[in-house]
């Protein structure tokens, strides 16, 4: 488990951030936080991280800003105030793509561990790893479940 830092915020609620060397840098408070959390996936523990971007490699290598690891039951998710293209948006809209992108990832990590991560063979690679069928239950979700509480059926 990594700690990792409380940034400064400015009476709006947004992060501030240093400019060193034509490069902008979150301010941090000299406090932290537990980035790390155990979540159980039809009965599987995965661990969850949030990192910053510069932290993860794969981040920038893969272009991407979140993955699940089956294999190792581990999730990985950016800080998205640290990552170069958030840099100026607000902190809730950084925070809203924070979850969205937990969803998405989290909606692997139950296909995994329903046998689906390597079952799914397709000419174009396997249906349960099509970013858009993960994209489209990690963003109706929120609305699914909302239905499945109003009715009970949860």
């Amino acid at each position: 488990m990594a700690l990792k830092p409380i940034y400064k915020k400015d009476k709006d609620g947004n992060i501030e951030y240093v400019e060193v060397d034509g490069k902008k840098y979150p301010v941090e408070t000299g406090e932290y936080y537990d980035d790390c959390t155990k979540v159980n996936i039809l009965g599987t523990e995965y661990t969850i991280e949030k990192k910053e971007y510069k932290d993860e490699p794969v981040f920038e290598k893969r272009g991407i800003d979140g993955c699940c690891d089956g294999r190792l039951r581990k999730i990985v998710h950016c800080d998205m105030v640290t990552h170069p293209i958030m840099k100026d948006e607000p902190e809730e809209y950084c925070k809203e793509c924070e979850k969205q992108t937990l969803r998405h990832e989290i909606i692997h990590g139950f296909f995994n561990e329903s046998g689906l991560m390597e079952s799914s063979a397709q000419y174009t690679g396997g249906w349960s790893q099509n970013e858009e069928m993960v994209d489209w239950f990690a963003i109706q979700s929120p609305k699914i479940f909302k239905v499945f509480q109003e009715l009970d059926i949860l």
